[in-house]
């Protein structure tokens, strides 16, 4: 009788170390893979509670960050804001339903932090980084005042490493009310979605001027005495149109600029039909890094969201 029962309870015993593994091993080992499941009506209230860390401008103010919200049935809910939507095209975008955008989804892994296996067991959300970016708002308002409205956009990098000051894309958007305003958005003539200063491809116009003048110089050519207000067809006089070409394509105009947000590459104009040198068409944001090279010591600087220094090396004009 009494090995019965010792039999008995060891049966038992095993029994519960069984279903201990099993619920540890669901639980701990395959939570983040039951989680991902689009089926699993608990993706949604997990994602609902992660506490995202902010956004913020150099100077540290605050461009996005997680704030409570009243969700029935999910405890501790969390939803994204951004106080400054005139930044929108930098921060880009969190939502549940749209996925996510710009600087949102490039710095990801960081404002969302990693969960440890303590947490898991006790059902605490992740709680991410801070993500400091090199934008200036101050910077940013100013030009979103100076185009007042006006369709366009604005870059400003700094000369001697290529950080970001100024992204302005107009018309743009209020990603607070990305949810409810997504199929306006998508359907507005006007793309307000589309960031013009990196993916927006423009007629250089008159810059072709400097372009040119750029030739010149790398190309060891005569350089007119009247640098500033000689004429277009001057200045191309002595380069041709295939060293014209070739001075853009040094530029890195051709191709899209090595950078972490989405960027379209620049288009040579069709010397062959009736193209002129004007008809180079580029981003803002290659413009941009352009003017840099020669505000600074003729060195093309490699765009980039952040102040600390990146290993991305810079290209030689």
């Amino acid at each position: 009788m009494t090995r019965s029962i010792e039999r008995l309870a060891q049966v038992w015993l095993a029994g519960f170390v069984v279903v201990a593994v099993a619920l540890s091993y669901w639980q701990v080992v395959r939570a983040p893979e039951l989680v991902a499941r689009e089926d699993n009506p608990r993706r949604v209230q997990a994602e609902l509670r992660v506490q995202r860390g902010r956004l913020l401008d150099r100077t540290g103010a605050v461009l996005a960050v997680s704030v409570p919200a009243a969700v029935p049935g999910v405890r501790d809910a969390v939803r994204r804001h951004y106080p400054h939507p005139e930044a929108a095209h930098v921060t880009g975008y969190y939502s549940l339903r749209y996925g996510v955008g710009g600087s949102e989804a490039l710095f990801d892994a960081q404002l969302r932090g990693r969960q440890s296996a303590l947490q898991q067991l006790l059902h605490r959300p992740p709680v991410g980084d801070d993500v400091s970016l090199s934008l200036s708002l101050a910077a940013q308002q100013a030009a979103v005042a100076a185009l007042g409205g006006r369709r366009g956009a604005v870059v400003v990098l700094t000369a001697d490493g290529g950080a970001m000051r100024v992204m302005v894309s107009q018309p743009a958007y209020d990603p607070n009310r990305l949810d409810d305003q997504w199929e306006a958005l998508s359907a507005d003539p006007g793309a307000p979605l589309l960031n013009r200063a990196t993916q927006g491809v423009y007629p250089v116009g008159d810059l072709a001027r400097w372009i040119a003048l750029t030739g010149l110089l790398t190309g060891g050519l005569t350089v007119p005495a009247d640098v500033y207000g000689a004429p277009l067809e001057t200045l191309m006089a002595p380069l041709s149109t295939l060293g014209y070409i070739a001075t853009a394509r040094q530029l890195g105009l051709d191709v899209a600029v090595p950078f972490p947000l989405p960027a379209s590459a620049g288009r040579m104009p069709d010397f062959g039909g009736r193209g002129t040198p004007r008809d180079l068409a580029a981003t803002p944001l290659h413009l941009a890094r352009f003017m840099a090279a020669v505000a600074g010591d003729g060195t093309l600087p490699v765009p980039r969201l952040r102040d600390e220094a990146e290993s991305a090396p810079s290209q030689r004009a």
